[in-house]
């Protein structure tokens, strides 16, 4: 017989609904039977002892609230009788002691990647087009919207392909509510084979704000640049923002001093016209995409791939269910020597101590420190706090508070030591699992 509830933890006085439960049933927690004193949702929770007022809530063995009013054993739990709490936490404490998953079974495998000439390997062979301020947009969607047909990737955009069929049935008075998606779709293949694609990026900054701003824009740009997936890339200035390509090139130069991948650069105050500015981009971009297709995928070892792992989509079956999964995933490919990247934030909000204590030094744990502390004060100065976190989704589907969220959102990172901690837009350059503090 299938089992109804869950208590994650042994010591937890919130108890996880498997399946809708009704108002009157009894539930076997330990042996002991508790009486649902209301219906309780599949993905809610409900207290299996009775709760004081102010008294703490606990889920995988931390506390996650704290009661608003006493809450009797076999109630619902809602944002009506919890609200957000969570533990204190300090300086590591101890030396965490990592019990390795057994990967033999692992060792030796490999998959198909590109291998770049510094040493690292792509899964992905893409080209970036991408503006230095947010003036340039428009000149990227306009290369996005030349290029992808001609480049045979139109292919994937289904829709596009439907609306046409319907536009060219309703021009003919045929019956164009018999058409089906893919209605006399045929496949185009690309005209760079071994290039898997080109992404065109937009953004709202590069002027205006502080010159800081315009740093942290190079910076970011200049790590997808360099990224071990991309190709190359073409990116548009207008010339007189704050986010100068000097700022670019030098962002880029500290990353890799060996950088040696196509990079286009075309500033539009340079040039005579729109017209030869988009000529221009073209011409450049067919020799540099010419060239990122002479790049063959080979064999390589699993020890080369990093799986980042970030929030996305949480529901009350998440934290049981798929992100203890991917955290078993990430425990494996760090065992045969591959790295991990858990970008969480403010999804690790309870469980900070467990990260602490994960971390392979007091350097590293202090840094981790550090950021989450300046993040709880950036917020309180805009007058927001990690208690206003999850989404009314979230809510509806059981997660009432920002740790009950947090604790199962940080179970993708598994258990394995946390080797370096990374500010935003930092890259990170460490084996093993890395926390990167992404601002959301």
């Amino acid at each position: 017989m299938a089992k109804s509830v869950l208590q994650i933890h042994p010591d937890d006085n919130l108890i996880v609904a498997l399946e809708h439960l009704q108002a009157g049933n009894l539930v076997d927690i330990n042996g002991e039977l508790i009486k649902l004193l209301e219906a309780v949702p599949a993905k809610h929770k409900f207290a299996c002892t009775d709760l004081a007022e102010g008294q703490t809530a606990t889920m995988y063995g931390v506390t996650v609230g704290k009661a608003l009013h006493a809450i009797k054993a076999g109630a619902c739990i809602t944002t009506d009788n919890l609200v957000h709490d969570s533990n204190d936490f300090c300086q590591r404490s101890g030396h965490y002691q990592w019990q390795a998953p057994n990967v033999d079974a692992w060792q030796g495998r490999t998959f198909k990647g590109y291998r770049r000439p510094d040493g690292r390997v792509g899964t992905a062979n893409i080209w970036l087009v991408i503006p230095l301020v947010f003036c340039e947009n428009r000149n990227v969607a306009l290369m996005r919207e030349t290029l992808r047909d001609v480049l045979g990737y139109e292919q994937h955009n289904d829709y596009k392909h439907f609306a046409r069929n319907l536009a060219d049935s309703y021009a003919q008075n045929a019956d164009f509510n018999a058409l089906g998606l893919n209605a006399g779709r045929s496949a185009q293949s690309p005209l760079f084979a071994n290039v898997d694609g080109v992404k065109f990026l937009l953004h709202d900054g590069g002027c205006g704000g502080m010159r800081s701003d315009s740093d942290t824009l190079c910076q970011l740009l200049a790590a997808y640049i360099d990224h071990p997936n991309v190709a190359g890339a073409t990116v548009f200035s207008l010339g007189c923002q704050n986010a100068q390509v000097s700022i670019l090139q030098r962002e880029l130069n500290k990353l890799n001093a060996n950088f040696d991948k196509p990079l286009i650069i075309l500033e539009q105050q340079k040039f005579v016209s729109e017209e030869a500015l988009i000529e221009g981009a073209l011409r450049e971009t067919f020799a540099g995409l010419a060239e990122a297709n002479k790049a063959q995928r080979s064999d390589v070892s699993i020890s080369k791939l990093c799986f980042g792992v970030e929030c996305g989509g949480s529901d009350g079956f998440s934290g049981i269910s798929a992100n203890p999964l991917i955290g078993r995933v990430i425990d494996r490919l760090v065992g045969v020597g591959g790295a991990g990247i858990l970008a969480e934030f403010p999804e690790l909000c309870g469980v900070e101590q467990q990260i602490v204590n994960r971390c392979v030094s007091d350097q590293v744990a202090e840094r981790f420190i550090g950021l989450i502390n300046a993040y709880k004060n950036s917020a309180a100065r805009a007058g927001a706090s990690f208690d206003m976190n999850p989404s009314p989704g979230n809510i509806k589907d059981g997660l009432i508070t920002d740790a009950m969220k947090s604790c199962g959102a940080s179970l993708k990172g598994g258990s394995t030591p946390i080797q370096g901690v990374y500010d935003y837009p930092e890259v990170v350059t460490t084996s093993g699992l890395s926390c990167l503090i992404v601002e959301q």
